[in-house]
């Protein structure tokens, strides 16, 4: 007697690739310009300080 229930190949739902080339950099410099850019905008302040 043969099982089938693991002979039979199931598609994969969860499958991701791999990203596109370049795509890393773009994600890390994005995220380096926005870090900068909130810097040097002075929305680190706490709350209450004027400078």
């Amino acid at each position: 007697m043969e099982n089938t229930k693991w002979s039979k190949s199931t598609p994969k739902k969860n499958q991701t690739l791999p990203p596109r080339r370049g795509e890393i950099k773009l994600r890390i410099i994005g995220k380096l310009l926005k870090s900068v850019a909130s810097v040097a905008g002075g929305n680190n302040r706490r709350k209450g300080e004027k400078w």
